[in-house]
């Protein structure tokens, strides 16, 4: 998976912050620990080459 897969979600999560509009910035710190247990995930299942 790519490294920069979950860059525009960490941003739009601190911008979120930053206009204090909580239930985005909580919903894309939700998604953004999808995105992040989803690279571990995928990270541990491929296999090398």
């Amino acid at each position: 998976m790519p490294k920069y897969i979950g860059v525009g979600v960490l941003a739009g999560e601190n911008r979120a912050g930053q206009y204090k509009y909580n239930d985005i910035e909580t919903a894309a710190a939700h998604l953004h620990g999808m995105i992040d247990a989803a690279k571990t995930t995928f990270s541990s299942k491929s296999k090398p080459i």
